[in-house]
């Protein structure tokens, strides 16, 4: 018999409410046109424009209250605008912080500012964070509000079986099993989907190496909304560190664990403080008080399924795919995915399409994710020129590894003038470059990214540059890669 967990979870700022379990009494219908397993953020999306077009759900929660922590924060433009739809954003909106600059520091030295355009007839921000569970907890009032929306907490499925007109599915709750059927049923449980694994189904791509803390902390900082992120700082070297301002004065940093650590090791108390420590001292914190909120791990992924219609299932989020963990992709591509699929399967059921619109979906969401991962592997690292494998990169060899041990890597960077231009103006303009290169304020910056400026004539540049073709010749050969 399922037993969620029935007591509130502890929190430094979010209350958390526990709903009773839903168990159909007797002779109550249980069934719906749709079924969604998953009360995350993309079921209950899912659920909320379904009922935007008229189509009545039941959404299977496992647990009696929403996620613990804050997981997904950051919330694109183009999520908000799905959320307005959905008829939450204005809520949100009272709460969330939005942003549009970020700044990345490499070994304590800022390197990079973005700034994310926005013009005055935006209605949201590009950017904006705001914990999980508070987003949950505004897409439940909104469900509670919405007829058409069953909310069946403490409902675990444990089987399904399809056959040409639904869906028969075997639920676990508290008080007992009960069975009862559907038309069509959505997976959005998430990265371990149930309904994945009773189908069978394997995602493609790749699992990185790459392990990630998160930390959620209560402490006062005098600084903006802003993406804060360091790579390489002093305690925690070759690792990158993420930081993220949320609402209620919580500070959410991930950070990112050496290959030898192990994920139980690293959420240790002692091991969690000393890390955010280091980083408040490092930032010039650490004299501030702070408090624990929330602590998990998290691993580095790129993976899809090649399809996410299988008959009377389809799968959304999580469930259908894992994202890279940047560039805010994870949730807000769920949220594309709902919106897609809500209005293809709604005119399915109201009889207004076909079942092949529903393939559409499948085509449409597994090329975008299928583009995501191909955008997040373009950057293939083939070796290292440190003289050591870098903790950032565990598993790339070294130059030497690969067989060019001498090899130096060079980013040229000149004046280009007409043919024929007067040997003082060319000395003129060679001479102010190489003045504003070894300029305190450049060769500062340069020297802090471990850059080396070399100035040569061109009968050097010529033969540096023979050379480095070469060089990755040799790279070419041995990584055994084909050029397009």
């Amino acid at each position: 018999m399922h037993q969620p967990l029935r007591q509130p979870r502890a929190s430094l700022y979010h209350p958390y409410t526990v709903y009773a379990p839903y168990h159909p009494g007797a002779g109550q219908d249980a069934t719906a046109p749709v079924t969604i397993v998953g009360g995350g953020p993309i079921g209950l999306v899912t659920a909320l424009i379904l009922a935007r077009h008229g189509i009545r759900s039941n959404v299977l929660i496992s647990e009696c209250q929403v996620t613990e922590g804050s997981r997904a924060i950051v919330f694109t433009k183009r999520s908000m605008e799905i959320l307005d739809f959905a008829g939450v954003a204005t809520r949100i909106l009272t709460k969330a912080l939005p942003w549009t600059s970020g700044n990345s520091y490499y070994k304590g030295e800022r390197v990079f500012r973005m700034e994310t355009p926005v013009d005055d007839n935006d209605s949201f921000a590009p950017l904006n964070n705001l914990q999980q569970n508070w987003l949950e907890t505004y897409l439940v009032q909104a469900a509670q509000a919405q007829p058409l929306i069953r909310l069946c907490w403490g409902n675990r499925l444990t089987s399904f079986a399809q056959d040409e007109s639904g869906v028969a599915l075997v639920i676990d709750t508290p008080e007992g099993e009960y069975t009862c059927r559907t038309h069509w049923l959505v997976a959005a449980d998430g990265a371990r989907s149930t309904v994945r694994q009773q189908l069978g189904l394997a995602l493609e791509g790749d699992s990185y190496e790459g392990r990630f803390v998160i930390v959620d902390i209560r402490i006062d900082l005098d600084l903006p909304t802003e993406r804060l992120a360091f790579f390489s700082p002093n305690w925690n070297p070759g690792n990158t560190i993420l930081m993220h301002k949320e609402p209620d004065n919580i500070w959410r940093f991930d950070y990112q664990l050496g290959a030898d650590v192990s994920s139980e090791e690293a959420l240790k108390p002692e091991n969690l403080a000393a890390a955010v420590n280091a980083q408040l001292q490092m930032m010039g914190y650490q004299d501030k008080c702070w408090e624990m909120d929330w602590a998990s791990v998290y691993s580095a992924r790129a993976l899809t399924l090649p399809d996410y219609v299988h008959k009377r299932v389809m799968f959304v989020g999580d469930a259908a795919h894992l994202l890279p963990i940047f560039g805010v992709r994870g949730a807000n591509t769920g949220f594309q995915d709902a919106m897609d699929l809500g209005w293809k399967l709604a005119a399915v059921v109201n009889g207004q399409a076909d079942t092949a619109l529903l393939q559409t979906y499948s085509t449409d969401r597994v090329n975008a994710a299928r583009e995501i991962i191909a955008e997040a592997g373009k950057a293939r690292v083939l070796a290292v020129t440190v003289p050591e494998r870098l903790a950032l990169l565990p598993d790339v060899p070294t130059m030497a590894q690969e067989g060019v041990g001498d090899f130096v890597a060079y980013a040229w960077q000149g004046l280009v003038g007409p043919a024929g231009m007067p040997d003082e103006v060319v000395k003129k303009l060679d001479s102010d470059l190489k003045a504003t290169l070894e300029s305190e304020t450049v060769s500062k910056k340069v020297q802090a990214l471990g850059v080396e400026i070399m100035p040569m004539t061109s009968s050097e540049f010529k033969s540096y540059s023979d050379k480095e073709r070469e060089d990755w010749a040799k790279i070419i050969k041995a990584g055994n890669i084909t050029l397009q």
